[in-house]
């Protein structure tokens, strides 16, 4: 069983003041009382994974978990390349 809990694996936009409508939610995962958010700059192509503290996003320096997320993502069907 894993240790992590998809919380919400809904695309919306994310509300960032002056970022142009790059920004898109991907997915928010908990791991007991710690908030994880999967989202992607569709400007520059590239996915982040980050963690969620006082309702800012922070960098995650273990690269361990940074992966494990990746991992259970792509298990739940989050990261699947979809043709549109």
């Amino acid at each position: 069983m894993s240790e992590f809990k998809l919380a919400d694996g809904t695309e919306w936009e994310m509300p960032v003041q002056n970022a142009a409508n790059r920004w898109y939610h991907l997915a928010t995962v908990y791991k007991g009382v710690r908030e994880y958010m999967c989202f992607t700059d569709k400007i520059l192509g590239k996915t982040y994974i980050e963690e969620i503290v006082g309702g800012h996003l922070e960098f995650i320096e273990d690269d361990a978990l940074v992966q494990a997320i990746y991992e259970f993502l792509k298990e739940k069907g989050v990261l699947e390349i979809k043709k549109q």
